[in-house]
């Protein structure tokens, strides 16, 4: 089967919702879950864009079903659907199952079965990458008569509940009864060894079978091979090979190199607008920094929609003055003056054209061919210059509000999906309509009333743009 060529990272799948309210509630517990548990960075990950039917047909096989892991703690998934419950019946499990497979966020933590796994990852490579950085959740991922005894033990206990504390001074909370393991981590160079180990084994085990294909002309079975551990380096299936090279007497193996040159990703200017451009620029002589722009910039700046936006009052505390942000607010400002100035230009042309064709009738088709009409060179260049403005402006934009980080991947995406206003990076009615739904601004940005790392800048006012 064809490897999938579009890939998506799993952070962009966070912004997927549910068809109902309910299934939207559980959804967003899931979510959650996946922050709390998953290792740093997990949101990087990229996965096949893929639907249901791709990646398990249509119906789903009752034995694949059986087999589909998500990499996320069994009893938190268990009271993301049903917070109350005490037990787990094999129906329940399997509905649980089937509601994830419809959301893509949940589809994209699938670890197994390998034949499931390998095709959302795109190779069986990827899919031991991916097993190998949350292996340390195996402790979290059992069966489900051990998570229906353990539902059924923490509803008995009740109030034998105990807080404990871990290395990064959370608040966790275990029943009395329930063993918590902790395994653990291995440096780097160990999970490559291991990861190297285990693809060889693998490649062995493969060659191995490819043999015996060969000698009996019988292939192992796809059944057969989900049976292996979820964290196995085999593909599903191994249908094509490379047809065999013919080494006779006659045949050529001179291998002489026949190396290619790129044709460069920006061409070079006409003859004539190259040297315009130098000109203009003033290159090769000693007034190129002579060349002032004071002088028309008040014809061009407009506000506020072609000046720099402002940074939200909500947020102002959270910004720092630095080389690198000044540069972004100037570059903001001057995108949007020369965006004014573009459609200055636009307009009074279009006023000019006007004024002829009221004096001269017979000239309008010929106008319309040359500045107007699709095939029109000058219509092409002047909308594609207003939309390399507007493209990099909004990129300018991007990356200033980059700079406003909640404590949790979760919450910054929600965040970022509140629009720029025509004056400010964020919506004003929106994110405060948004601060007041998560609790509050201390709620978003601080942690148990203590600054986030990195933001200890956030009360000390001589530091603030605000």
């Amino acid at each position: 089967m064809a490897l999938p060529t579009h890939f998506i990272k799993i952070g962009e799948l966070l912004e997927e919702s549910a068809e109902t309210e309910n299934d939207n509630l559980i959804l967003e517990r899931l979510k959650l879950l996946a922050q709390e548990h998953l290792p740093e960075g997990w949101t990087e990950w990229k996965v096949a864009q893929l639907t249901k039917e791709q990646v398990l047909g249509n119906p789903v096989d009752p034995l694949v079903l059986n087999k589909i892991r998500f990499a996320l703690p069994t009893l938190g998934v268990v009271r993301a659907f049903s917070p109350e419950a005490d037990h787990l019946s094999e129906k329940t499990y399997r509905d649980i199952k089937m509601s994830m497979l419809e959301w893509a966020f949940c589809r994209a933590l699938i670890m197994s079965p390998p034949s499931v796994s390998n095709r959302i990852r795109g190779s069986a490579a990827q899919s031991e990458i991916f097993n190998q950085a949350v292996r340390d959740m195996k402790p979290w991922l059992i069966s489900r008569q051990e998570a229906s005894g353990q539902l059924g033990e923490k509803s008995e206990a009740g109030s034998e509940e105990e807080m404990s504390e871990d290395s990064h001074g959370k608040r966790r909370r275990y029943s009395s009864k329930e063993q918590v393991v902790k395994r653990p981590r291995l440096d780097r160079v160990t999970l490559l060894e291991n990861k190297v180990d285990t693809m060889f084994t693998s490649i062995c085990a493969r060659l191995d079978d490819l043999a015996k294909t060969q000698s009996t002309g019988v292939e192992s079975s796809a059944e057969e091979e989900d049976e292996l551990p979820y964290n196995s380096d085999q593909e599903s299936s191994q249908t094509w090979q490379a047809p065999a090279i013919d080494f006779t007497d006659n045949l050529d193996l001179d291998f002489l190199p026949d190396v290619k040159e790129a044709a460069p990703d920006i061409p070079e200017p006409s003859p004539i607008i190259k040297a315009e451009g130098i000109a203009c620029q003033r290159f090769g002589s000693e007034s190129w920094n002579k060349i002032r722009y004071k002088e028309v910039q008040k014809r061009l700046q407009a506000a506020p929609v072609f000046g720099a936006l402002k940074v939200n009052s909500q947020l102002g505390s959270l910004a720092t003055r630095s080389f690198a942000s000044d540069l972004l607010v100037t570059f903001d400002d001057t995108l949007g003056t020369i965006c004014h100035g573009l459609l200055n230009q636009r307009k009074a042309l279009a006023e000019v054209l006007k004024g002829l064709t009221a004096k001269h009738p017979d000239i309008v088709d010929d106008l319309k061919s040359v500045l107007i009409d699709t095939n029109s060179n000058f219509k092409n260049y002047s909308d594609d210059l207003l939309q390399f403005v507007c493209a990099h402006r909004a990129e300018t934009i991007k990356f200033r509000r980059q700079a406003y980080k909640t404590k949790s991947d979760f919450r910054t995406v929600k965040l970022n999906q509140i629009p720029p206003s025509s004056t400010h990076i964020f919506d004003e009615e929106k994110l405060t309509d948004f601060l007041k739904e998560q609790g509050g601004f201390f709620s978003m940005f601080f942690t148990s009333g203590r600054i986030d790392p990195g933001t200890e800048h956030i009360l000390s006012p001589k530091k603030s743009l605000g």
